[in-house]
């Protein structure tokens, strides 16, 4: 060998960073050079950093995480001012491996009551982060397997006053007849609604949003066996619909609009589209955050990830088994254009629910301020949107344009599983 540490007469020794983002990633790096596979178990765990935040800490804890992470070998970032004791609160980011954060849990059993506390919470959450992703979406005794695939939900709209095709079908067959275009394109199921979620929507009875979609679930379920889902928050509509046909309940509050809605999805055993939403409620005026620009990202993930939580937490109260939710971040609804954006960026985050992704990016307002197109020019900003969906790690997408969109998927697809075993 060279004093450099190089075999002689060879090329200089290569240098060059791995982006390795799964653990199947990280596992065929390190057999790459050779290494023994039953050292796996100790080596592929320190190939991962997880930083996992915290939010509204006492100094005190603050400090403790910190000490403890550092004795592990990992860090907790905390407010420059808590090791004072001048703050009265402080936000964490712990930065460990998994094997470092287990032992975290592992201590935290015998500290005070507050930290005790966020052991339980902490363990959970590294455990769904260990688990692979979900192998399929369950509905209705049946299930689309997701392993390897993307699905595609193709929008059917019922609504004359739609941001982006409102008014475009006049009677039961026309509807059924695009309906079945959008099979015939790829789609993997069908979703149907009958009340506009657009800004300053008018707001439709139950009877009125039931009369437009009925009928077309009816006639759409005796032509075709695809899934089809209700876009509805009522759970009247929900229940009638599901009567009708229908399979899943997609809906734009997570089953927090209606109180009844999460008991009537899990009596028909219905799959449950989950959505975060700063809108206003329909036929309500209840507000929710508006979009600020002074939110950080940061700080609005945390609040996506808290609503989509409590959405899981009321369903599986419900009796609805996990396997038959979905989340959706709600892309579009009651936030800024950046916030779309951030939303995209940052879709991994939603891998701590444990449950499929679906994004609904399709003609959206968000690609208009960026492209300064119209509604009816936003096909190529939809598909920019959706392969990045793709490789963040979107399940599901729901789009208007099945066709287009058909080879956009299955190529994001598959550059997302290319070089790895998927896990």
């Amino acid at each position: 060998m060279t004093d450099g540490g190089e075999a002689p007469g060879r090329h200089p020794v290569g240098l060059r960073w791995l982006d390795l983002s799964t653990p199947g990633e990280i596992r065929q790096a390190i057999l790459a050079v050779g290494a023994d596979p039953a050292g796996l178990r100790w080596m592929a765990p320190r190939g991962r950093i997880l930083p996992i935040r915290m939010t509204g800490l006492s100094p005190y804890a603050a400090n403790l995480l910190k000490q403890e992470m550092l004795s592990f070998g990992g860090d907790c970032a905390v407010h420059a001012r808590a090791c004072l004791f001048r703050v009265s609160h402080t936000d964490a980011l712990l930065l460990g491996t998994e094997e470092q954060l287990r032992r975290l849990v592992d201590k935290l059993a015998f500290q005070p009551p507050t930290l005790r506390a966020l052991g339980p919470r902490l363990d959970a959450l590294l455990r769904t982060l260990a688990r692979p992703r979900p192998k399929a979406f369950e509905f209705m005794g049946r299930s689309l397997p997701l392993e390897g695939q993307v699905r595609i939900c193709g929008i059917l709209n019922l609504t004359p006053d739609s941001f982006s095709d409102g008014g475009r079908f006049r009677d039961v067959e026309s509807a059924v007849s695009a309906a079945l275009d959008l099979v015939g394109d790829g789609a993997d199921w069908v979703d149907v609604g009958g009340e506009s979620t657009r800004p300053g929507h008018r707001p439709v009875s139950a009877d009125e949003e039931a009369d437009r979609v009925l009928p077309v679930i009816r006639r759409l379920r005796e032509r075709s066996d695809i899934p089809i889902s209700i876009d509805t928050s009522k759970a009247a509509v929900a229940d009638a619909a599901l009567s009708e046909g229908a399979d899943i309940v997609n809906d734009v509050w997570g089953t927090r609009a209606d109180p009844g809605m999460a008991d009537i999805c899990a009596r028909h055993g219905a799959g449950v589209v989950l959505m975060h939403n700063r809108g206003t409620a329909a036929g309500t005026s209840r507000p929710q955050a508006e979009p600020t620009e002074r939110e950080t990202a940061l700080e609005f993930m945390d609040s996506v990830l808290r609503q989509l939580e409590e959405s899981v937490a009321h369903c599986l109260a419900a009796g609805i088994p996990e396997t038959r939710l979905v989340v959706d971040p709600g892309i579009g609804f009651g936030i800024s254009p950046d916030q779309s954006l951030a939303l995209l960026r940052h879709l991994r985050e939603l891998d701590a629910l444990g449950r499929p992704v679906m994004i609904g990016p399709s003609r959206k307002s968000f690609i208009g301020a960026v492209l300064g197109k119209p509604v009816d020019q936003r096909v190529m900003g939809t598909a920019a949107a959706v392969a990045c969906g793709i490789q963040n790690g979107a399940d599901f997408v729901r789009v208007h344009d099945v066709a287009p969109m058909r080879d956009i998927v299955r190529l994001a697809e598959a550059i997302r599983g290319a070089g790895h075993d998927g896990t």
